[in-house]
């Protein structure tokens, strides 16, 4: 992808048990560039699609690698989810 693109980030949330949809009681998702860090939570930023469905788009303001953490910490459903995607400046 390219500076100026939008990256959408998703993450689904399903018990251990029985792989039923849940929502976290927190949730937060770290993204980080050569930039820096930048920390966005629900319900401030983040969007609830439906029940244990969120995302968050992402725009890809520089070239670089970014590298992303899904975090819920509350007691009971500790998840973290990361990955990262490459930016590469646009040839047009």
């Amino acid at each position: 992808m390219t500076v100026g693109t939008r990256v959408r980030l998703a993450i689904t949330f399903r018990t251990a048990a029985t792989a039923a949809l849940f929502d976290p009681s927190t949730l937060q998702l770290v993204v980080t560039n050569d930039a820096g860090s930048t920390t966005y939570t629900y319900p401030a930023t983040i969007v609830k699609d439906s029940t244990g469905v969120y995302h968050y788009d992402v725009l890809a303001s520089t070239v670089g690698t970014y590298r992303f953490s899904w975090q819920s910490l509350a007691t009971g459903e500790e998840v973290k989810s990361e990955g990262f995607f490459n930016v590469t400046a646009s040839t047009v």
